[in-house]
């Protein structure tokens, strides 16, 4: 995937719960920024919400990152 210019930073360390819903809007939102030609990062998730995201696969398709961080590295093949 080309690196895109413009970095759409969602800051998950404030939630603490994530259900079926929720994974489907952040899927939601990751197909729109994609349209509009962002890159989403999610940024410091919670250990249960990274448990959550690792469990049902979707770290593998969205771009997770633990650090909070904006200039955080990306991890490489992503």
């Amino acid at each position: 995937m080309p690196r895109s210019a413009r970095l759409l930073i969602l800051d998950l360390s404030g939630v603490t719960f994530c259900d079926a819903a929720g994974l489907t809007l952040l899927i939601g939102i990751q197909r729109q920024a994609t349209g509009l030609g962002l890159t989403l990062r999610l940024s410091a998730p919670r250990p249960q919400v990274a448990k959550l995201l690792r469990i049902t696969g979707l770290d593998r398709g969205l771009n997770v990152r633990p650090d909070p961080s904006p200039y955080a590295p990306d991890a490489p093949g992503r």
